[in-house]
């Protein structure tokens, strides 16, 4: 399925997330952030599916955390 190396984070993805983070400690509700969340992938308008996966695994490890 993968005909090339791992894709590395682009730098959008980091960014996204240090404001999640921030949204997540100035949030209480969970539902606010993820809805904003959705929101933003929605504004970046992400059409490769990989770079989906990456964000929504890293929004999970920053709600576990």
């Amino acid at each position: 399925m993968y005909s090339r190396a791992v894709p590395t984070y682009p730098p959008f993805f980091l960014l996204i997330l240090k404001i999640l983070g921030i949204l997540l400690d100035f949030s209480r509700f969970k539902m606010n952030i993820i809805v904003r969340y959705r929101y933003f992938v929605h504004l970046l308008k992400i059409k490769n599916y990989q770079y989906k996966t990456l964000y929504v695994i890293g929004f999970k490890i920053l709600i576990l955390q």
